[in-house]
């Protein structure tokens, strides 16, 4: 494949692939509250009302994986999420007759001889014989002592673990190196961004027609850098937001886009709220990508006149200053049309602004 495929997956849909971990990467080093938080914040979801919801859903983050031979997938990042969830699901495998047990993904470390081996027995004679083994052990541990006064909860806790609890499963291209993908989101702890995320939802190649698919993710693709060289501008940026931590500031425009269109249908503490959006709106046939990057152009448009248009750059700059979001402002520039919101400052909406409050008496 040429191009990223990126989904969402339930546990469940994990289950029978088998992975590797490269030899570039550290083994298993979980610490028990890691753990710990892992369990609670599976809890806490099933407890909440999005998890009572029938639409409701927790999102961990993402699993990088590459195809390699043989059927097998290389864990490029994700290894101790995707190991935990295993030791819990065997957990839970444990606690039944071999008939009734799971069939589990399975997971090798290029590095440990024998690692595909002690996650099946996990015992603890074998615990100290290398620091993988040591930390493996102890997590399992952990979880078996975390259900300790808990076996209520099991049976509803595994059930959500498995069709509630989502991955976001983003497969690299065959073209792209694993190692450098690796060192660029673990060298400083670099995640992937909810801009990366939704670039790949809109250059995947079954979003065109085959004899097209090159040139329409060529046209996305210069257009995107268009766009994201602009508002590295930091006059552009710093006139629409004080936040500087963006490491993609297009994604300023999909969080728009986002609250605009879909303000609840973002899942509770859930950090990649725009992806989601996108995601949903991009597996709706009613909903073409060409639409939607449309509606991308046509709000980075609007920012982009009003920020070379000197009389806007000012008013609209007065208004952010004061407390009005880029939101609302996109939207009451909709509402009256280009030619009445150019002449804004003579409107109420400002009037009210820019007058003293005069006190009732």
């Amino acid at each position: 494949m040429s191009d990223a495929s990126i989904c969402l997956k339930p546990i469940n849909d994990l289950l029978g692939e088998s992975f590797y971990i490269p030899s570039y990467q550290r083994g298993y080093r979980w610490s028990e509250q890691q753990v710990s938080d892992l369990l609670e914040d599976v809890l806490a979801f099933q407890q909440s009302k999005d998890g009572r919801s029938r639409d409701g859903f927790y999102c961990l983050q993402p699993i990088v994986v590459q195809a390699a031979n043989n059927g097998l997938w290389e864990v490029v990042d994700g290894q101790q999420r995707l190991t935990t969830l295993f030791l819990i699901l065997r957990f839970f495998n444990q606690r039944l007759a071999e008939r009734f047990r799971r069939k589990l993904y399975q997971i090798d470390f290029k590095t440990r001889t024998g690692a595909k081996e002690y996650l099946d027995e996990l015992t603890e004679a074998r615990s100290e014989e290398n620091i993988d083994f040591h930390f493996l052990y102890r997590a399992a541990g952990t979880i078996e002592a975390w259900f300790k006064d808990k076996d209520n909860l099991v049976s509803d806790f595994e059930g959500a673990l498995l069709n509630r609890v989502m991955v976001i499963w983003y497969q690299l291209p065959d073209t792209e190196q694993a190692v450098d993908a690796f060192t660029r989101l673990n060298v400083g702890k670099i995640p992937l961004t909810n801009a990366e995320l939704v670039r790949a939802l809109f250059l995947r190649s079954r979003n065109f027609p085959q004899v097209t698919a090159n040139l329409e993710q060529l046209k996305i693709a210069q257009e995107w850098d268009r766009m994201e060289q602009a508002l590295q501008n930091d006059d552009f940026w710093y006139f629409l937001t004080e936040d500087g931590g963006k490491i993609n500031r297009i994604e300023l425009i999909f969080d728009l886009l986002t609250e605009a269109k879909s303000p609840d249908t973002r899942p509770s503490s859930f950090i990649y709220g725009s992806f989601y959006h996108f995601n949903q709106m991009i597996t709706d046939e009613a909903a073409l990508p060409e639409h939607l990057w449309n509606d991308v152009k046509q709000y980075f448009m609007t920012l982009d006149e009003w920020y070379n248009d000197p009389k806007l750059f000012h008013l609209i700059g007065y208004l952010i200053n004061e407390g009005d979001r880029v939101l609302t402002l996109i939207q009451l520039s909709k509402t009256t049309g280009k030619a009445a919101f150019s002449k804004v400052p003579e409107s109420v909406f400002v009037i009210e602004k820019l007058s003293p409050k005069t006190e009732s008496t």
